[in-house]
Order: C-alpha cells, then structure tokens, then sequence
C-alpha cells in the first residue's frame, strides 16, 4: 500500500480531506514518513509479520541480511531440495526447484537477531515473526516520490487507527505553535491532540486484547 494512499485513507477518516492541501503542507511525505515508521514498530510489537524463509548454512553461524531478518524464530526445519531425484548444491537451486520435503524442525539453535547459532550444514526452512517492509518508489529520474508499505493493506485497521490518532495528535501539536487568535487552524488544536489520544488509547488496548504473540521486550 502506498504511502500517499494512506495519507488520503487518514485526511478521509478524519474530516481533512476538504483541507488536504493545508494538512499536507504541515505535514509533509517524509514527516509523515516518520510517523509512519514510528507507529509501524509500536504495531509491530503486537501485529508482527507472520513469514519464512529458506536459507543455506555454511558453518555453525548464519547471518541474515539486517534488512530481512526475523524478529524471533519459531521453527527451524532442515530442507533438502530433489530435482530428478537428485539432491542440488545450493549454488543450482534458483528457478530449478521441482520438489522439496521436509523433516522434523530442528531442537538446538539460538537465535541471537541477526545471527543464528546451529549445529547444521544445509538448506533450511525457518518460520518466524518479522518487520514490515517498506520500499522506495522512483520516477524515471530516480527520484523518490512515494513508499510502498508492502505488506499492509486496508485490512490492517489497528494500523491505520494508530497510525491516524497520532496524526492527528501531531497536527494538533504543531497548530499550538500558532498564537494568532484570528487563524481558524488554532480553534481545534486542543480538540485534534485529544481525539488523537483517545483514538490511540482505544486502539493499542485492542491490540493488547488481541495481540498475536507477547510484545517483544
């Protein structure tokens, strides 16, 4: 999901879509981008994303990329991978997999992000909880005009409910700042900031309720 789509999904649900022009100019792409990223991870403590991954180890140490590694680790499988019958090093294996079989996960690893500690050589399956992802987007001249939010969408409501209470919660702060009494962006200050909090407080206490693991420490 797109992180201008998002911004208009905010403006809409809270009643400043009409003033779009002025929010977005008290709040830019990238300020909206720090919230964004802010709010993600406080989501992320309760809502991880539920993924695997197939990786080869070499020695007793695997060390995933920091951009991709898992949060936490469920599940270690050992994975061998046949192609005619016949096992493949795992320096044929891209675009060539016709079969894979799995046997019982793995008892001994310790997982210390982003190293993995394990007595195995080979391929691996590993199920795990893991960040959100968030891409650039570019124009011809690559320049970023946008992000992508690759994994949420308009299902990950508790998302869009914090990441729109703290918003509104920043608007509101940043209209503070403004002492002439005659500009109509003063009158609602107060009001924005406290519906933002009431928004938040309602919002991360369904996440507790709901959450799908223990928050991370």
């Amino acid at each position: 999901m797109k992180l201008s789509d998002i911004i208009d999904y905010i403006l809409l649900e809270t009643g400043n879509y009409l003033v779009s022009d002025l929010v977005k100019s008290e709040i830019n792409l990238t300020k909206f981008l720090i919230l964004t990223k802010s709010v993600l991870g406080e989501y992320t403590n309760y809502r991880p994303r539920r993924d695997s991954s197939t990786i080869y180890v070499e020695s007793q140490q695997y060390v995933f990329p920091q951009e991709s590694s898992p949060i936490t680790i469920d599940r270690i499988s050992s994975r061998f991978i046949t192609l005619n019958n016949q096992y493949q090093e795992p320096n044929l294996l891209p675009n060539r997999i016709r079969d894979t079989e799995h046997i019982p996960a793995l008892p001994y690893w310790k997982y210390d992000r982003p190293k993995l500690y394990i007595n195995y050589v080979g391929l691996l399956y590993v199920l795990g909880n893991y960040d959100y992802t968030i891409r650039n987007i570019y124009n011809s001249e690559m320049a970023i005009i946008d992000y992508d939010l690759v994994e949420i969408t308009y299902s990950n409501t508790e998302f869009l409910n914090l990441l729109a209470a703290k918003f509104l919660m920043t608007v509101g702060k940043q209209r503070r700042a403004f002492t002439a009494n005659d500009l109509p962006i003063t009158t609602d200050a107060s009001d924005l900031v406290s519906e933002g909090k009431d928004l938040w407080d309602s919002t991360m206490e369904t996440l507790r309720q709901n959450s799908t693991w223990w928050t991370i420490i």
